[in-house]
């Protein structure tokens, strides 16, 4: 819903993922009178408002953190591994 890398991925009773405030938020919003909240991705009713963790997403995004991290990382290192010092650039 919010289309950002989530925190605390959850599966909703339409079987799709989202963030859990997201879609604790969406779910308030649409059950406003009474109504059966909604799925934002097929506009069927819940059949109940209970989500439960995904944790391979959680695993899946935390490992592609990681791996941003090292990478982030060592493009790092290789800038300050070919950077010269003011003095040896004739300057």
């Amino acid at each position: 819903l919010s289309q950002d890398l989530m925190e605390d991925p959850v599966v909703a009773a339409d079987g799709f993922t989202y963030e859990r405030a997201a879609i604790a938020e969406w779910m308030s919003r649409g059950a406003v009178g009474g109504r059966t909240p909604r799925s934002p991705l097929t506009n069927l009713p819940f059949e109940h408002r209970t989500v439960l963790p995904n944790r391979a997403v959680k695993s899946q995004i935390n490992s592609w953190r990681e791996e941003q991290a090292a990478k982030a990382k060592a493009a790092q290192q290789r800038r300050r591994g070919t950077e010269r010092p003011q003095e040896d650039r004739g300057q």
